[in-house]
């Protein structure tokens, strides 16, 4: 979920959120001005009478990332903001910043509506996350690329190397690549 005004890269900082307060801290950042953004994935939830369903869930549950320039003083609306619980900082009692780096990679890797896309640059022998499915949260290797959307995976599962074919919307990242 991604939603804009004008923002500095370098100005980015982490917003922890009170209990099912995402709505209403988004409604209220949004109209003092300040830019949001939470990186979303799928993931697989379970239901009796409907089985496996794969719905968008935050990919960092209970935070957000707001952009504002710290010198404004905002940084005290930000924490007495309905649906905050406060700005995430370290030490001195001011709000850390993020790094840009991250934040820029996370919306790189996101659509428009903040939603993480495929990974597109996949190499066998690199180790991936399973976000969906039967096999979620399972740490795999990759074996094959067959195609754009399917990946083929290697993993351990009762005590041998097992093989499956996963959507490539369902893995992320997880480690340093092959070499």
């Amino acid at each position: 979920m991604i939603a804009t005004v004008e923002n500095d890269p370098n100005h980015w900082f982490l917003v922890q959120l009170k209990p099912n307060g995402f709505d209403m801290a988004l409604r209220n950042l949004l109209r003092q001005g300040i830019a949001c953004f939470m990186p979303l994935q799928r993931g697989g939830t379970s239901h009796a009478s409907r089985g496996k369903t794969a719905r968008l869930r935050p990919l960092f549950p209970g935070y957000l990332f707001v952009n504002f320039d710290p010198l404004s003083g905002k940084w005290q609306s930000v924490n007495n903001t309905k649906g905050v619980t406060r700005l995430v900082g370290f030490g001195n009692g001011l709000p850390s910043p993020v790094p840009a780096a991250l934040i820029e990679g996370l919306q790189a890797r996101c659509d428009s509506k903040g939603e993480l896309l495929p990974i597109d640059d996949l190499v066998v022998g690199e180790k991936v996350r399973i976000v969906a499915g039967p096999f979620a949260n399972y740490i795999v290797e990759v074996e094959n690329l067959p195609d754009t959307t399917r990946v083929g995976v290697l993993f351990e599962f009762l005590g041998r190397t097992a093989r499956a074919t996963v959507p490539a919307r369902d893995l992320i990242r997880c480690g340093s690549r092959a070499a």
